[in-house]
């Protein structure tokens, strides 16, 4: 999972970096579809939440092609908005673990 300030669809050093570990574990599999799915918290509604989560989905693709050195992957990209939390709302550090895009991919 990567994580995302509020209200924010750039990606941090730290999300970098396990991008980078991400595009070596894609490289080395036998994947040929990428499914990356973006996601926030419930600040904000809708008609924020779902375009940040296609945002955040979308950063985390652009990055990843830059560092996936095989070819024939395609990546299926999507947002869901606040639709789908893994962790309880009500608190920060709940909130800031639903703010996330998570990538799956066949090893």
């Amino acid at each position: 999972d990567v994580l995302f300030e509020l209200n924010e669809s750039s990606l941090t050093d730290a999300a970098d970096e396990t991008l980078r570990a991400v595009a070596e574990e894609i490289d080395a599999s036998s994947a040929t579809i990428v499914q990356i799915d973006g996601h926030t918290d419930n600040t904000g509604n809708d008609a924020i939440n779902n375009p940040l989560s296609l945002d955040r989905a979308k950063a985390v693709e652009k990055r990843l092609k830059e560092l996936i050195t095989r070819g024939g992957i395609t990546f299926e990209v999507a947002g869901h908005g606040s639709s789908e939390p893994v962790a309880d709302n009500d608190t920060e550090e709940g909130r800031a673990k639903n703010r996330r895009v998570t990538i799956t991919f066949a090893k």
